[in-house]
């Protein structure tokens, strides 16, 4: 039987491939701890602060710099939860980029880096406008269509005119290294009775007029940008189930690979991954060959109990092979050694594995290796 073939480049989703700290098997979990590899070195933090339930439970969200993305390195390095908020989602695909997102910031891999994204703009782009105004007290973007007629440089100088209105809202606006890059461009200022509003592309600036349970009477703070888009029904709409937060007690993602082993990059197709370590890409012929595979869904939660097909195909003499690994354990792996036939040596073969789950979605990737 021949199966379409549906392969693609993802992120290992992070929550299947790490396993937590020490801190993490104590009986009373705090509510974030570090991440750790097979090595104990520390290649991440697991935050259960926005989890939805207060922190209680084991339920949360990984910050690491899996696949290269190098979210937490940048988490840390503008400052962490005080500054970008604690995570409120795993990642997952925007519009074809790798994305998590925070409660005040949200990540997104681009072009070889780390950007952060207009959320404030959403509410715009998703037709929320209004109820951000009536919900949380921030005002429309006003009509900048005058900027189509100016260079950059005066752009920024008539968005950044708006924080004049506001000192303090300016000092903290400036106050950044680079405020663009962490704020964006102010789009729109109000004054209610009780704050004053400055609403930029990435966050939203506000000095409060009365004491509040959050701040008193003169601060300046910034709002959760994303966790109100969140609120708002917006980041579902793109985030899915990444918004759902996962155990942080996952195991690592194919155990210890064997020696000469390879792991193939990802394979994804709708909201499933899947991936691949083989054994030995140029293993003897009449050998064996050992399959390694984990199937998650992109938030890296485990699905179990799922049909792995393996196809492969050697030369016109020889029959295809076709092997039904074992269905994937309650973490989405399964493995199983495989007998090669014997044939000439330097024969190149071709594999297919396909997973399947109950609801008929389906995954698969494909390498080739020689034989000796």
């Amino acid at each position: 039987m021949r199966y379409w073939l549906v392969s693609a480049l993802l992120l290992t989703a992070v929550a299947g491939l790490l396993v937590p700290g020490p801190g993490a098997l104590r009986a009373q979990e705090p509510l974030d701890f570090p991440l750790t590899d097979g090595s104990g070195r520390v290649v991440g933090h697991f935050y259960k602060q926005a989890n939805g339930q207060g922190g209680a439970g084991n339920l949360g969200f990984a910050v690491t710099d899996a696949e290269g993305i190098p979210f937490w390195s940048t988490f840390r390095a503008l400052g962490g939860p005080e500054v970008v908020g604690y995570p409120i989602s795993g990642r997952f695909l925007w519009d074809g980029l790798v994305t998590q997102a925070f409660q005040k910031l949200i990540f997104q891999w681009n072009s070889g880096q780390v950007a952060i994204v207009n959320v404030v703009d959403l509410f715009t782009r998703y037709g929320r406008d209004d109820w951000l105004q009536v919900q949380k007290q921030v005002p429309p973007v006003a009509d900048w269509s005058a900027d189509r007629g100016r260079s950059w440089a005066e752009v920024v100088s008539a968005h950044q005119a708006l924080l004049d209105r506001f000192p303090a809202i300016r000092e903290v606006y400036f106050r950044a290294t680079d405020p663009i890059a962490l704020f964006g461009l102010p789009q729109a200022v109000a004054d209610y009775p009780t704050v004053s509003v400055v609403r930029a592309q990435r966050a939203i600036l506000q000095q409060w007029k009365v004491d509040t349970p959050w701040a008193g009477a003169g601060q300046v703070t910034v709002a959760n940008g994303a966790d109100i888009a969140k609120e708002a029904g917006v980041l579902a709409a793109v985030a899915g189930e990444a918004l759902r937060p996962v155990p942080a007690s996952l195991p690592a993602a194919l155990g210890p690979e064997p020696p000469g082993a390879t792991a193939l990059s990802p394979a994804t197709a709708g909201r499933l991954v899947l991936r691949l370590t083989v054994s030995d890409l140029n293993p003897p012929a009449g050998g064996n060959l050992t399959l390694q595979t984990e199937l998650t869904d992109t938030a890296g939660r485990p699905q179990a109990d799922a049909v792995v097909a393996v196809i492969g195909r050697f030369s016109a003499d020889t029959p295809d092979l076709a092997v039904f690994l074992p269905n994937t354990d309650p973490q989405g792996r399964t493995s199983q050694t495989i007998g090669l036939p014997a044939v000439p040596s330097g024969t190149t073969a071709r594999f297919e594995v396909h997973a399947f789950i109950g609801t008929g979605e389906a995954v698969g990737t494909e390498f080739s290796l020689t034989l000796r």
